[in-house]
């Protein structure tokens, strides 16, 4: 079986402003740009009343590639969520839970 095709996944608040989000997924060297489909791959945000969802774009990055998404969200407070992606014929689903400070 092949090494794991995700190195990491995390969000990552901006510096300016805590509610602007940017949700990556790097993934291994290993994994080439033909087994990844981006278009199909998203993050949802879940809590103080709303329901966000983002998709992701490709990145080139080194040694391998990244997938990110942009999110804004509402308000302060503690949300749920869960990233869903497809990469080398896998299905990748992380859930968490964030919380957003002001």
């Amino acid at each position: 079986m092949a090494d794991n095709p995700v190195r990491e996944v995390r969000c990552t608040p901006s510096p300016t402003n805590p509610l602007f989000l940017t949700v990556t997924i790097e993934l291994a060297e290993h994994v080439a740009q033909c087994c990844i489909n981006p278009e199909a791959a998203f993050v949802e945000f879940i809590g103080e009343g709303e329901r966000l969802k983002a998709n992701f774009q490709l990145r080139d990055h080194r040694p391998g590639y990244l997938m990110e998404a942009s999110v804004k969200l509402p308000a302060p407070g503690t949300y749920a969520y869960r990233v869903v992606a497809k990469i080398l014929d896998r299905t990748l689903m992380r859930e968490g839970t964030y919380l957003a400070a002001w």
